[in-house]
């Protein structure tokens, strides 16, 4: 599992939402090293699963109050 690629891709779907003004839905993940429990985890939007991956909140937009309250 690379840490870096699982925040890269994430970051970048994120992005490309903004860019579209809204959810980016033929982002392609095969560009990014994940594993299978990766790609699938992101493809479900499975976000407590991302979380335990070493998902970083400020990637989802959390607030730092947030960030206490989700430890």
């Amino acid at each position: 599992m690379s840490l870096y690629q699982l925040h890269r891709c994430i970051f970048d779907f994120l992005r490309a939402g903004e860019v579209s003004s809204g959810a980016a839905p033929n982002f392609d993940v095969s560009s990014y090293d994940l594993t299978d429990e990766e790609r699938k985890v992101f493809e479900s939007k499975d976000i407590a699963a991302l979380y335990r991956m070493g998902l970083h909140t400020r990637l989802s937009g959390a607030t730092r109050d947030q960030d206490r309250t989700m430890a």
